[in-house]
């Protein structure tokens, strides 16, 4: 899915609070509470906050059966088929509920949150609304409609929904408030606006737990602001954190044993998937692939870990195991737009025919805005270059270009490969360090597909001294090389040694490293 799946298990957690409130409520206003049931339920979910999905739900159905009006147990019914992705017949569950008391809260989120699973973020928006006429926290309220806008590409209305959100929480955990921003930086990070998101991230880290999670989102921003020393060390300084989502949610609702069974095995997953995500921008390959491996381990069913190690592969050169995460993640997740992207890069270098498709694959599950569409639309159109369908390859680099003004970047690369500027005018026309990487990636690429191997090698030779190691170009450039000539990549690209496990000395060392070095003056005579 689009949001991250931490705001899922928020959301999740939410539902069960809301259900226990209204079961307490309905408790307390009752006289005739069945001991038995009440027993069988309270089982129930002992079993369902210890991740044990099947045996709560054959509970939750022997209530049911017992009592088929017991709108709470099948709210439990419907919340355990929510954990086990069984999202239509969640629905329906939800639904029955609704039916027999139209304003319960838990049903409400619970079949919110459904639609949002199946990307049905029109039928989510509804149930949404409607909870804003019942009493729950109205913060977590704009959390979720944020998510469902975020789901139907409407960022600006997302990002209002987060403010009020940040808003409404002033005398709510820190921790809470931390999140909020944070997730907006995500989101101003994702439609360009890296300054207002640089701002947010850093007033979120402020109060945050400074989790791995944390600082690589702030590693990911300073990369993109071209501050990659800064970058590099906020990756060093995750690979020693620990998650702190559990953390938050604990300060916030202040009972552990209601948070670490619904969403605590995706969590850990995503904490050695970032961990992995880190080693690999600094280059820890061993490291790395035993992250990425656990967090798949631990999370077979997600799509993130998959995703990640995928690109990790890629990277790496291991383009069979890229494909394989590709596959699985479409199979896992049909609308999800990265494994459209990762099949673009590979198709570009191993099936060029299909590049083309896959690009507007990824481009009919992510709008323009997405920092990823234009460089997938130019690796697709790359793609149709080496299958000499020049017809797709021009339709691609029309699109991509046609909202550019001719100074922004990368205007000049679909100039390029529209032949309309030569190469050296492409190389003139960038200005940043990034750019130029980019430009030179995309011409090594470029000329060895034209043949022009003695060219394409002049390129590569920049990139192993000044290109950009964080960018999908780079690794396009070195994947075509590890293809058309595997002795040049190993003489510009030696393998890297062995890497030492890091310690806190190592990570004091690299923070010294990024300060400047007092300029002490020198006393008495100098020989």
């Amino acid at each position: 899915m689009m949001k991250s799946r931490i705001f899922l298990g928020l959301s999740i957690v939410a539902i069960i609070l809301a259900s226990q409130s209204l079961r307490q409520e309905s408790c307390a206003a009752s006289t005739r509470v069945n001991p038995f049931t009440e027993e069988l339920s309270d089982r129930g979910n002992r079993l369902l906050e210890n991740c044990r999905y099947q045996e709560a739900l054959a509970i939750f159905e022997r209530i049911i059966m017992i009592d088929p009006t017991d709108s709470y147990s099948r709210c439990d019914r419907a919340l355990t088929l929510l954990c086990l992705d069984r999202q239509d017949e969640a629905i329906q569950e939800y639904t029955i509920v609704l039916n027999l008391d139209p304003q319960n809260i838990a049903a409400l989120l619970g079949r919110s949150e459904s639609f949002c699973e199946i990307y049905d973020y029109e039928n989510a928006l509804p149930d949404l609304a409607n909870t804003a006429r019942v009493d729950r926290p109205c913060h977590l309220a704009n959390d979720d409609r944020s998510d469902v806008y975020i789901g139907l590409n409407k960022d600006e209305e997302a990002i209002r929904q987060i403010d009020r959100a940040i808003e409404l929480s002033q005398h709510e955990s820190k921790s809470i408030r931390a999140a909020y921003l944070i997730k907006k930086a995500e989101i101003e990070m994702r439609i360009g606006r890296f300054l207002f998101a640089e701002k947010d991230l850093e007033a979120g880290m402020k109060i945050s737990l400074f989790g791995r999670w944390d600082r690589r989102i702030q590693g990911e921003l300073l990369d993109r602001l071209g501050r990659h020393d800064e970058a590099t060390l906020r990756y060093v300084l995750a690979t020693m954190g620990k998650t702190n989502f559990t953390g938050a949610r604990v300060s916030y609702h202040g009972k552990k044993n209601q948070l670490t069974g619904i969403s605590n095995l995706r969590e850990i997953a995503d904490d050695h998937s970032i961990l992995g995500y880190c080693h690999d921008r600094l280059g820890n390959v061993r490291a790395a692939i035993l992250a990425h491996d656990k967090a798949v381990q631990i999370a077979p069913k997600d799509t993130t870990p998959h995703a990640r190690r995928g690109f990790s592969r890629y990277s790496r050169g291991d383009l069979r195991g890229a494909r394989e995460d590709a596959e699985i993640i479409k199979e896992l997740d049909s609308h999800d737009a990265r494994a459209r992207l990762l099949l673009t890069v590979l198709d570009a270098i191993e099936n060029p025919g299909d590049a083309a498709y896959s690009a507007r694959a990824f481009l009919e599950r992510r709008p323009w805005s997405d920092p990823d569409a234009i460089t997938t639309a130019i690796i697709g159109a790359i793609g149709a270059i080496r299958a000499e369908h020049r017809e797709d390859a021009d339709s691609l680099l029309d699109d991509a270009g046609k909202d550019l003004a001719e100074s922004d970047w990368p205007k000049p690369i679909i100039k390029y490969l529209k032949r309309v500027i030569d190469d050296k005018t492409l190389i003139d026309a960038a200005a940043t360090p990034d750019q130029k990487s980019e430009a030179h990636a995309y011409l090594a690429v470029d000329l060895s597909i034209a043949g022009k191997h003695a060219d394409a090698a002049e390129h590569l030779k920049w990139l192993a001294e000044n290109g950009n190691k964080r960018s999908l170009s780079y690794d396009l450039a070195l994947n075509e090389f590890r293809r058309s000539d595997p002795e040049l990549i190993a003489k510009l690209f030696p393998a890297p040694p062995a890497e030492a496990p890091r310690t806190k000395a190592a990570v004091n060392a690299a923070k010294r490293k990024t300060r400047p070095t007092p300029t002490r003056k020198k006393q008495g005579n100098s020989r």
